[in-house]
Order: C-alpha cells, then structure tokens, then sequence
C-alpha cells in the first residue's frame, strides 16, 4: 500500500491506493478511535463522518476532504511502522470480513448505509456514553462491509444500528422520567 515512492505518505496517496475502497476505509479509520474516545472527544471524529457519510450518500465516487486534511503527510518510516503493526492485525481481520453475500450490496443500500451512518455520526456528537460505543461499532461494521464487500459485515452494522437507537430511546425515557419528577 505504500508503494514504490520514497518520500512522505500523504492522504491523498492513501486515499488514491484505496480506489473505490476508500469510503469503507475512511470510515472505519475514523471510527475506531471514537470507541476508546469519551463521548465529548468522539464528537469530533462524529463530525468527520458525517461529512464522509453525506458524500456516500450524494453517491460521490471517493470521499472529499479538506485541502488541509489531505495534505497531511506522514515521514515514510513512521508510515512504515504503522503499516507493519496495522498489517497483522488486518490479515486476521481479512478472516472474518471477506467478499460473501454480494446481492445485499447494491447502490439503494449503499444509500440506507449512509444515511444510518450519518444518523450514527450525530449521535457520536452526543454525549451519550453507551450510545456512543454502539454507533462507532455500526460504522465499523459499515465501513468494513463496504470495504470487502461483505454482506454480513453491512448486516452487523443495521444490528449495531438497531441498539444504538434502543440505547437513545432508554436514554430519552429516562430523561423524559427525570424531568417529570423534577
């Protein structure tokens, strides 16, 4: 992935090598670190995504980001240690998330992803502690199935979405509890 160049890695080399993968990638790059993140910090990696989700959603070919975003360079050593210790991790991620259940990946349910991923994304912006955790979880799952075209992965992703909006709704009733006996 880091090719045959010996300088700084930018983003958009990154982006470039990831071709039509790079909404799937861009997704999950951005997610992670939201689920180790508490939910005031996450908000900013919420609002990254929705802005990659609305992309997906207004069917762009690749994700656009900002002039400054993409400029960022990584010292190709530094890139090549991330990319060593990214790489076992990815091979045993390749086990589980593959090509399967193509008929499920079409260009409408690209659609419903990205507007559930952007629903996601608002709700990382909210201080909602558990709620947080599940939405990252979702557009882990998202990215990843619209990374390798997997079928259950994207599936994963509506189960993860289903209980991210079950959390917000334990969450409003027990608002809605609390304001009523105040």
């Amino acid at each position: 992935m880091l090719g045959e160049s010996h300088g700084p890695v930018s983003m958009d080399q990154t982006m470039s090598a990831l071709g039509d993968r790079s909404f799937g990638a861009t997704m999950l790059v951005l997610a992670l670190p939201a689920i180790f993140m508490p939910p005031g910090v996450a908000s900013l990696f919420g609002a990254a995504l929705l802005l990659i989700s609305a992309q997906l959603l207004i069917a762009r070919r690749t994700p656009w980001l900002p002039a400054r975003l993409r400029r960022l360079r990584m010292r190709r050593p530094a890139a090549e240690r991330l990319y060593a210790k990214a790489s076992p991790l990815l091979r045993r991620a390749e086990l589980w998330i593959q090509p399967r259940w193509a008929g499920v990946q079409s260009p409408a349910h690209e659609r419903a992803i990205a507007l559930a991923s952007s629903l996601l994304s608002v709700v990382l912006m909210l201080p909602l502690p558990i709620a947080h955790t599940f939405a990252a979880l979702g557009i882990i799952a998202f990215g990843a199935g619209l990374m390798a075209a997997d079928g259950l992965a994207l599936l994963v992703g509506w189960g993860m979405a289903g209980a991210t909006v079950l959390v917000c709704i334990v969450f409003a009733l027990a608002a809605i509890a609390g304001l009523a006996r105040f």
